[in-house]
């Protein structure tokens, strides 16, 4: 792209250059020639359409090449590849919030195309509540059975008791 951008720099300076050069020759021979104005270069109807014809068909080239370039078309194609893979990656991280799972298990899905990242997601989403939510509450449970405190115990001492010499 950068090539025939820099090309196509390339073309309209030659060509501002022709034209710029036409137009000192008519400023020197002008000079020379004030009172006489015959010597200057005029273009007639014909000269014109044929310059413009040139430079028609050159950014038609141009375009045309653009249009119908392999370039062209493996840029479009990894940009859309590059927007979809975003948009699928927004989406693996919505829906792992939304499933309560942590951000950390967003490296374990694929991103090849979106049917294999919502198989991921599922996936995922089934170890969890198979494996991950029962084992939480089993260890709840285990740290919640352990012995009762006591209130009164006996071997406590009776800081008020000292305190009042009861």
């Amino acid at each position: 792209m950068d090539d025939l951008k820099n090309q196509e720099m390339e073309e309209l300076n030659s060509t501002d250059e022709e034209f710029n050069s036409s137009n000192k020759e008519e400023e020197l021979n002008s000079d020379d020639h004030e009172e006489e104005h015959t010597d200057e270069k005029l273009y007639n109807q014909d000269e014109v359409d044929e310059i413009v014809k040139k430079r028609l068909s050159r950014e038609r080239k141009r375009f045309d090449k653009l249009l119908d370039g392999d370039e062209f078309d493996k840029d479009l194609l990894k940009r859309e590849k590059e927007i979809t893979l975003r948009e699928m990656k927004a989406d693996a991280r919505e829906a792992l919030s939304e499933i309560d799972v942590p951000p950390e298990f967003f490296n374990l899905i694929n991103f090849t195309d979106r049917e294999t990242m919502e198989q991921s997601l599922k996936v995922i989403e089934n170890i969890k509540d198979e494996y991950i939510q029962p084992w939480i509450k089993k260890e709840i449970q285990e740290r919640l059975k352990g012995r009762t405190p006591t209130i009164g115990s006996s071997h406590v001492h009776d800081y008020l008791e000292d305190a009042f010499k009861l």
